[in-house]
């Protein structure tokens, strides 16, 4: 099995900015990491657009998450590793990602 490229949850943050963009031109998202023991996280918010809701932001930016919480265990759990457009393995080290619209 091919080692994984650990991808920081700072460029997480990067890329699903960039794929929110693509996503929903012309709609403003602040896309940011959290702080203290949560700075594996990433807050995403955006002004309420009719048409986009939490379940539309959620899959696009969820795509860059690598891990997610079992509220049953009270742990993470790892998620599987993405495969990028040259076949590299990417493991991504966002914990969690919070969407709202404001």
């Amino acid at each position: 099995m091919a080692t994984a490229t650990l991808i920081d949850t700072r460029t997480c943050a990067k890329l699903m900015k960039a794929a929110l963009k693509e996503a929903f031109p012309g709609v403003q998202f602040s896309v940011r990491c959290d702080a203290g023991t949560a700075s594996n996280w990433v807050n995403v918010r955006w002004h309420h657009v009719d048409g986009i809701n939490w379940r539309d932001v959620q899959a696009v930016a969820g795509r860059y998450q690598g891990t997610q919480f079992d509220g049953s265990t009270d742990s993470y759990e790892r998620l599987d590793d993405a495969i990028d457009e040259n076949g590299a393995v990417l493991r991504y080290c966002c914990q969690g990602v919070d969407c709202q619209a404001w």
